[in-house]
């Protein structure tokens, strides 16, 4: 949560400061929210000196100003709290466009559709841009392609968009895969709805600004759109008219809501006052307009009664002091009237704080300018106006955005990064809150330096009597080169020291590489050992071969001793046989003769056995 100050300070300057970047632990409940918001401004003594609050429309914040509003019964709330809740006015014209934007969604989508097809590739971006010079399209501007829940990227779109309307006719006969192209009703309605939509994005960058008062601003650019949606339920087309019928509905849940503290701001700018309220409201409220227009003069008169017990007393002097009505000084003695001071202001019967209003709202108002500032005017104005001056100061300062907040979360993505994504949450908020004050300060005294110096320096007489005036031209000058000297010597200090950081990384980096170095190094010796091995392995096995080789050799030459044997066998085998046709002998006996051979081949030995039989 961001919690952003706004003020106005002794010489009329507006400031913007970051005072929290909180981290919030879930669930963001409206009474955990309402406690920390306290506790901030508690911390800063914020308490009694605060005017309004301004935030989003979300559920969450409405129920944190109601537990806003219980806590802080007991401070100086202007107008009892009834101004303190300050609803965002960008986020509000956002609701507006956005529930309009749905009448003609169909439209939109179809444009979309074929910008998303044009900048999808650099390729079709270059043919696009072909077709364009081929038609002389006078316009430089590039599609741009819109984020869907932003409506002013829409508008952006579109605007671009239109432009090229016959780019995107001609190409759909020349690129086979671009099948469909907006129809004319398609821009027609695109065409309409931007020229409605022109003011609400220019009061959206208008009341985003941060630098300069923006509720004096803001009541009339309401009024201006409210009075272009009267004008759009008169379109001709249905399609704006549902638009600006949607739209109408959400800025009625509003109006009433935000324009209170807005009028008496109106109010408080001299070139406006009562009349721009008396100029509009007859436009907004045909038939009641009057009771409207009081009702804002009474709303001033009872904020103007607000800081009636402050204004006057701090000058007045202590009666008691002046008893004595011994004349005096400006060394610290006692001023004689002093007491008839405060018998004026004790026995008036004029109501001086009203009267004051109504004389500056009786006072003709000062021709409108754009180069008009309201605070030099209410700085130069406040010993006239010393009550109303103390209004200004407070109403001037409230913002009618929370851009302010909003944009610290953009800026906190320097800060958190890929690289740097581990900061605490107190170290966080000290380098988001440090980065905006010093900022903030620097712009601040360069300012300063500018006003401060006046457009005329010296003034000298001569001898014809005649006053020479030298400007201060020369002195912006030297002020300048001296800004430049300073970026410089700045500049020269930043390349310097990136110089440092870039040699100590390339050391850093050559350290790395001679260890990855040793390191590939002693992985090569690492692999001669097994080579070496599986040198020794193929010489065993090339002596196994060998030996295997031998013994197939005499396995071989048993072979043929088995086949010589074999052929003996059968010579006796005949003279057996040639024997049965003898007398038959008797055998005595018997014995067999054992003839083996052994076959080796490899590790397998086969045992052979041949039995004959010899007569004894």
């Amino acid at each position: 949560m961001v919690v952003t100050a706004h003020y106005i300070d002794d010489s009329w300057n507006l400031h913007n400061r970051i005072i929290r970047f909180i981290y919030v632990t879930v669930p963001h409940t409206a009474k955990l929210l309402a406690k920390v918001l306290m506790e901030c401004l508690v911390e800063w003594s914020l308490e009694r000196k605060l005017s309004t609050l301004t935030l989003d429309n979300c559920t969450v914040n409405i129920a944190m100003m109601d537990q806003m509003k219980e806590k802080l019964r007991n401070a100086s709330l202007l107008m009892k709290g009834e101004l303190v809740h300050m609803k965002c006015s960008a986020h509000i014209l956002n609701l507006i466009v956005q529930q309009g934007l749905g009448a003609i969604q169909g439209a939109i989508e179809t444009i979309r559709e074929s910008v998303v097809f044009w900048t999808g590739t650099p390729k079709r971006v270059e043919k696009f841009e072909e077709a364009k010079k081929g038609l002389s399209c006078a316009s430089n501007k590039k599609l741009v392609l819109d984020c869907k829940t932003r409506w002013n990227s829409t508008y952006l779109m579109l605007t671009s968009a239109i432009v090229y309307k016959d780019v995107f006719s001609r190409l759909i006969h020349t690129e086979k895969n671009y099948k469909k192209e907006p129809s004319e009703r398609d821009w027609l309605l695109a065409k309409v709805m931007c020229e409605k939509l022109k003011l609400f994005y220019h009061v959206t960058k208008m009341f985003s600004g941060t630098k300069y008062p923006t509720t004096n601003l803001f009541f009339s650019k309401i009024c201006d759109i409210w009075l272009l949606l009267k004008e759009c339920l008169k379109s001709s087309y249905d399609e704006i008219r549902i638009m600006a019928s949607n739209m109408m509905d959400k800025f009625e849940q509003y109006w009433t809501s935000i324009h209170g503290i807005l009028a008496i701001a109106t109010v408080m700018d001299p070139r406006f006052k009562m009349k721009l309220i008396e100029y509009y409201f007859p436009k907004i409220y045909v038939g009641e307009y009057q009771n409207e227009v009081e009702r804002i003069r009474m709303l001033c008169y009872d904020l103007v009664k607000e800081y009636k017990p402050n204004d006057g007393k701090k000058n007045l002097p202590d009666p008691l002091s002046n008893a004595s009505g011994v004349g005096g000084d400006s060394d610290g003695c006692v001023d004689p009237l002093a007491g008839y001071d405060l018998f004026v202001s004790s026995t008036s019967k004029v109501d001086t704080f009203k009267s004051k209003l109504e004389f500056y709202l009786e006072e003709a108002v000062l021709p409108r300018s754009e180069e008009f500032d309201i605070l030099a005017w209410w700085k130069t104005n406040g010993l006239k106006y010393p009550t109303l001056q103390q209004v200004a100061r407070d109403v001037l300062a409230i913002p009618v955005s929370t851009v302010a907040s909003e944009s610290t979360f953009s800026t906190s993505g320097r800060h958190v990064t890929p690289c740097r994504n581990r900061l605490h949450p107190s170290m966080l908020e000290a380098l988001v809150c440090t980065q905006d004050w010093l900022w903030d300060e620097k712009l601040d005294a360069s300012q300063n330096e500018i006003s401060h110096s006046t457009f005329f320096d010296d003034v000298e007489d001569d001898e014809a009597g005649v006053l020479t005036m030298s400007t201060s031209w020369h002195r912006s000058k030297e002020m300048a080169n001296e800004y430049e000297e300073r970026l410089g010597e700045q500049l020269k200090a930043a390349q310097a020291k990136h110089a440092e950081q870039l040699k100590a990384a390339e050391e850093k980096n050559a350290e790395k590489l001679r260890a990855v170095e040793e390191k590939i190094a002693k992985l090569g010796e690492e692999l001669k050992q097994p080579k070496e091995t599986l040198v020794k392995v193929t010489e065993s096995k090339g002596r196994y071969k060998e030996s295997s080789l031998l013994n197939y050799k005499e396995a071989s030459k048993l072979q043929d001793e088995l086949v010589i044997s074999r052929k003996e066998i059968a010579e006796l085998e005949e003279r057996v046989n040639r024997s049965k046709g003898l007398t038959p002998v008797t055998w005595r006996g018997s014995r067999e003769l054992h003839l083996t051979s052994f076959i080796c081949s490899g590790k397998t030995t086969v045992r052979r056995t041949l039995t004959i039989c010899q007569r004894v």
